[in-house]
């Protein structure tokens, strides 16, 4: 059996989240209001302090319209990464 193993940039994907909201033109207030979270809480988000839960994550995308793809960062393993260089 194949195991598969996820770690998330939390630091680019808070940077990520960060842009593409002020890409769609929200501020923070607009956009925690219309999660339904603190402004605290989407700034440690965009801060890469911690990550929405996977409810969150989907109203996010939503909300910005794109897909959770588009705001989370892989990281890349060292195994990945040799493979990218050869």
């Amino acid at each position: 059996m194949l195991k598969y193993e996820l770690n998330i940039d939390m630091r680019a994907t808070g940077v990520r989240i960060k842009a593409l909201r002020q890409e769609a033109g929200l501020t923070n207030q607009e956009l925690a209001e219309t999660l339904g979270i603190t402004v605290q809480a989407l700034n440690k988000w965009q801060r890469g302090r911690e990550l929405p839960t996977f409810q969150r994550a989907l109203m996010l995308a939503r909300v910005l319209d794109v897909t959770v793809e588009e705001f989370v960062v892989e990281e890349q393993s060292q195994q990945s990464m040799e493979r990218e260089q050869k």
